[in-house]
């Protein structure tokens, strides 16, 4: 009997979603949905949804929107 298992870090990468919504963006910042709406994903270098089927339904990149949250941490430390 072969019982071979996936390496963990595909198990992780399964477990979390590579398109982001409002609310989980939000989660991830640690600020409200409203203020990732109203705010964070009108700023001009915030990147553009990779899904955009209305004003509602949009989603985001994972590695996008982590790579622009390194970038504004490396901003405010002043690197």
């Amino acid at each position: 009997m072969n019982t071979q298992q996936a390496p963990q870090n595909t198990r992780q990468q399964q477990a979390q979603p590579q398109v982001l919504d409002t609310a989980q963006i939000a989660a991830l910042l640690g600020v409200s949905r409203r203020h990732v709406t109203s705010s964070i994903t009108k700023r001009p270098d915030f990147p553009k949804p990779v899904l955009n089927l209305s004003q509602r339904v949009r989603g985001w990149s994972r590695e996008a929107v982590t790579e622009w949250v390194r970038r504004e941490t490396r901003k405010a430390n002043g690197r």
